[in-house]
């Protein structure tokens, strides 16, 4: 797999990731969370950090160079951080949590 190819479908891997880790924390804690919402919303932008941090390692160890830039941190952010907390709210309702 190509450097460009994993570029392009990174955005898809971070979305699954995120919705998955805000709907997982919620199931697993249940209530012990006052602001349920925020803290899957939380959750998914450190997994997107974790991710960058990660990827940027092993990428600059293997070939010398970054795969993301501040841009598509900055656009891998926010993606994370909408689909964290949509997950926080499929846990909400399905849990019928409050």
């Amino acid at each position: 797999m190509s450097i460009g190819t994993i570029g392009k479908f990174l955005p898809f891997l971070i979305d699954f990731n995120t919705a998955l880790t805000g709907y997982n924390l919620l199931y697993r804690t249940k209530n012990k969370f006052k602001y349920k919402r925020i803290w899957g919303l939380i959750s998914g932008i450190i997994t997107v950090v974790i991710t960058v941090l990660i990827l940027n390692g092993l990428f600059f160890y293997l070939s010398g160079g970054y795969i993301i830039c501040i841009m598509d941190f900055l656009f891998l952010i926010s993606v994370g951080s909408v689909f964290s907390w949509l997950g926080a709210v499929l846990a909400i309702r399905y849990l019928h949590l409050e």
